[in-house]
């Protein structure tokens, strides 16, 4: 019989008490019954065939015990005994119940808080079909050191048609949109997706349809898919706006469906429009821009495919030295290492930092119920006199160490859920810092949930075992000793002298990681970054395309902003550059040489890629 029927067998054992007493008493007087009157019909009287048969039946109340045992109606009986006596000795002790839920709430709470964060951003399941086949493809430049190398719509082609690892493949690249005709004018984070990157992903519309084929030549792409949020926040969640347009950079664009709200990659993007080759990338193969992603068919592992990529590449940089001499191979990394593999280090040892925080509360928790057992000693030994077993002593103690885990847990899931928010307040998703994927919501899911509570009974039993059994161990010598004045006898010294001991071990291992970590962050803070940041102010501007769309216009429009700052009262100097230092974003420039050659283009980086 499985855990689970056993406990429903219980469950309904204890609801249909009633009803298997008397069925117990029913059945019991029929044996006797019967037993009886075959000794009335060998000549015995019937009130001395009752006799004879209760006796030869056996204690009617002794069997009566057997048969709740057997229907387990005792042990869910006495746990509830168990758990109204451990909250009566709770509520007895007031002073030591709030130390000890407090001590345990806040190991309890630290480590859920970030098991909140370590399930957001690397155990929840992502919102496509079968994640685990979703690979990125990149191009490998060892000459220039990029691992990870934008790719040029010519090699993307011929990898789609070249391929055989690969259910799908798409390419995609980073876009910018002013939307307007909706009151202000609004900055849009948009991508554009080839149209199979939505099947790729696989990935249904909550509204409407994607992209279509057709729909990547230019004239035909002026379609657009919105983000569940942005159709939210702008639109109101308007269903009738499919199929209606909408004015992106001075031109309409027709709304062709929404997307549903777990669906947001890359993150933070509002809108996709379609993929049109840049002119200037029709027939130049060095001209890199394209992020790509491939779904493995069944079957191909990710080296299979990292081999006939490889392969490609060899094959390309052979046919085409001039743009692809540096490009003979291909960068493949799993969408889920992708996503989260600069920032998983970093959270799983903190999550072990919190563990040992929880080891030294359970430390801490389990010397004070040694010292409070020594109060009970006198109460566990008349009560193993009279019948008691080591088994139940231990099993009262446990339930209220559980009890107090319990507790301990409901307050450390608000403390948690209070640090998840602060969390993100202290780590706001822009579009300028996405280190930390899915920062922008940490929930207290059902799996937070799940964890805190094998957490707290976890814990309730770590902190509750040597206690529960120190106390069910030779319980008259207990008496004796506690009657001599002996605070819980040698053997209970020796216990709490050992857990002192772990505590003060645990803490220095923390002590001096958070100091090595502490003197870390005052040389980082302390060093010199060559610039003064003291009083400098910083404002980003994205201009839009479709209104500047040369470098000159661009240049003019910032130095007549800046001439404009100047003047204003307050401002010691005003300045631009392209990319703030340290601002995590980076870029490069073309450069044309003499021999006319044309130049590598690439840009500016967004999420991590290059």
């Amino acid at each position: 019989m499985t855990l689970w029927s056993r406990f429903w067998s219980w469950l309904r054992a204890i609801l249909r008490r009633s009803r298997i007493e008397s069925e117990m008493d029913a059945e019991l007087r029929f044996h006797i019954e019967a037993c009886a009157e075959d000794m009335v019909r060998h000549g015995v009287s019937r009130a001395e065939a009752l006799r004879r048969a209760r006796l030869e039946f056996g204690g009617i109340e002794q069997t009566k015990e057997e048969c709740r045992d057997a229907r387990g109606v005792n042990f869910i009986e006495s746990l509830i005994q168990d758990l109204r006596f451990g909250l009566r000795m709770l509520r007895k002790n007031p002073g030591f119940t709030a130390i000890a839920v407090f001590t345990l709430a806040l190991g309890i709470g630290a480590n859920t808080a970030i098991f909140s964060m370590v399930n957001a951003v690397l155990l929840r399941p992502l919102p496509y079909k079968d994640a685990n086949r979703l690979v990125t493809v990149w191009g490998y430049n060892r000459a220039r050191g990029y691992d990870t190398d934008l790719v040029s719509p010519l090699d993307f082609a011929d990898w789609r048609s070249q391929n055989h690892v690969f259910e799908g493949i798409a390419a995609s690249t980073d876009t910018q949109y002013t939307l307007t005709g909706e009151a202000e004018p609004v900055l849009i984070i948009a991508y554009s997706f080839s149209a199979d990157y939505f099947h790729v992903l696989g990935v249904a519309p909550l509204l409407g349809r994607t992209f279509l084929p057709e729909e990547e030549q230019p004239g035909k792409n002026h379609v657009a898919v919105l983000s569940y949020s942005f159709w939210q926040s702008h639109f109101g969640g308007n269903r009738d706006l499919v199929s209606k347009s909408i004015v992106l950079d001075g031109s309409p664009y027709t709304v062709v469906g929404v997307m549903p709200p777990e669906f947001q990659y890359p993150p933070l993007t509002e809108l996709w429009t379609p993929f049109t080759v840049k002119p200037e990338a029709a027939q130049d193969r060095g001209y890199r821009y394209l992020r790509v992603m491939a779904r493995l068919k069944p079957g191909v592992t990710i080296h299979q495919a990292q081999t006939e990529m490889n392969a490609i590449a060899g094959r390309l940089a052979q046919e085409y030295p001039k743009t692809n001499k540096d490009e003979d191979a291909t960068s493949l990394t799993g969408l889920r290492q992708k996503i989260s593999g600069d920032i998983r280090p970093a959270l799983l040892v903190l999550l072990c930092a919190v563990s040992f925080v929880l080891l030294i509360a359970c430390a801490n928790v389990a010397n004070l119920l040694l010292a409070r057992a020594a109060s009970r000693q006198k109460e566990v030994a008349v009560r193993a006199a009279l019948g008691a077993s080591r088994l139940r002593l231990v099993r009262q103690f446990l339930t209220e160490s559980m009890l107090l885990g319990l507790a301990g847990g409901a307050l450390g899931l608000l403390l948690a859920s209070w640090c998840a928010r602060a969390m993100v307040t202290m780590f706001p998703p822009t579009i300028f810092n996405v280190s930390i994927p899915h920062i922008e919501k940490i929930p207290i899911d059902g799996w937070v949930l799940g964890f805190a509570t094998v957490v707290s009974l976890f814990t309730g039993v770590v902190f509750g075992l040597v206690p529960a059994l120190h106390a069910s161990v030779n319980t008259s010598e207990s008496l004796k000793e506690s009657g001599r004045g002996l605070a819980g006898g040698t053997q209970g010294r020796r216990y709490r002298s050992a857990l002192v001991v772990v505590e003060l071990a645990l803490s220095l291992m923390l002590l001096a990681a958070a100091g090595l970590t502490l003197r870390s962050f005052v040389h980082l803070v302390g060093s010199d970054l060559g610039l003064n940041p003291d009083h400098v102010l910083t404002m980003r501007v994205l201009l839009p395309g479709y209104k500047y769309k040369t470098g000159a216009q661009q240049i003019a429009f910032i130095e007549q902003a800046v001439d404009r700052i100047r003047p204003l009262p307050g401002v010691k100097a005003a300045g631009m550059v392209t990319f703030l230092p340290l601002g995590g974003w980076y870029g490069d420039r073309a450069v044309r040489w003499k021999t006319n050659q044309r130049p590598r283009t690439s840009g500016l980086s967004r999420y991590g890629a290059r």
